[in-house]
């Protein structure tokens, strides 16, 4: 999809700038360099999750710098300056991704300059973490109250993306509290994690918590028991089939 949106805008400005048809008026929803700058964010995160780390910084260089592009009004222009920003924070995703740590430090020091970008860097530090298995506490210190109490909210990310990112989070952070035998605070990230996911019945990600508490059962609280069962029988009422029912939580 990724390359069929490049092709696409490729072939459009083709058509203006070597065919000269300025007479060209696309009716798009927004500015014809979103769509340009899209193609290649997208071909980068593709190749990201691929672990195609080169790659997909060949192609963050893409949109990196998007000043140049024709006719950009001032809509345009606010448009360059994000994907300007976006292309700094997946330049330093992609690095730790890679294993290479010693940017962290600088990755912290951009994100205290740009709030918005916290909630899904923060993602992206803690699945390197965890993969790499890095020690990340002072940043998860310097940002944590950031991201519980919601001040990253108010972004120009849309809600249900926002949403979404805030449940991995907490995923990827239970993840991490349990690879480092904080026990207690990954049944509570998990719970987190599994309580969205419930609300936005994403199923694939209620059966990823699932697996994670029952892994870590003999550790939770009474009280943890009690909200994990009340959130699976508020799935199970979903659930025609009752598919999850068996998931019981009872102390063996």
């Amino acid at each position: 999809f990724a390359d069929e949106l490049r092709s696409l805008v490729h072939l459009i400005r083709r058509e203006r700038n070597l065919a000269k048809k300025k007479w060209l008026v696309l009716n798009t929803e927004r500015p014809l360099v979103v769509y340009y700058g899209q193609g290649y964010l997208m071909k980068s995160a593709a190749l990201e999750h691929q672990l195609r780390y080169e790659e997909a910084e060949e192609y963050i260089e893409g949109y990196a710098d998007l000043s140049w592009f024709e006719e950009l009004d001032e809509l345009g222009r606010i448009e360059v300056d994000k994907f300007k920003l976006f292309a700094q924070a997946n330049r330093y995703n992609i690095q730790l991704l890679a294993g290479n740590f010693s940017l962290l430090s600088e990755y912290a020091s951009f994100l205290e300059v740009h709030p918005k970008e916290i909630l899904p860097s923060m993602v992206i530090i803690l699945k390197a973490s965890n993969k790499h298995k890095m020690i990340i506490d002072d940043v998860l210190k310097q940002f944590m109250d950031n991201i519980v109490d919601g001040r990253t909210q108010k972004t120009y990310y849309n809600e249900a993306n926002y949403i979404s990112r805030y449940n991995e989070f907490y995923y990827q952070l239970a993840t991490y509290q349990f690879s480092h035998n904080h026990n207690m605070e990954g049944i509570e990230s998990t719970l987190q994690s599994l309580n969205i996911s419930v609300q936005q019945g994403n199923k694939s990600k209620i059966l990823d918590c699932i697996c994670m508490f029952q892994q870590y059962k003999k550790m939770a609280t009474p009280a943890q028991y009690t909200e994990y069962d009340t959130l699976i029988k508020g799935v199970n009422r979903d659930e025609e089939s009752h598919s999850l029912s068996g998931f019981s939580t009872l102390p063996e």
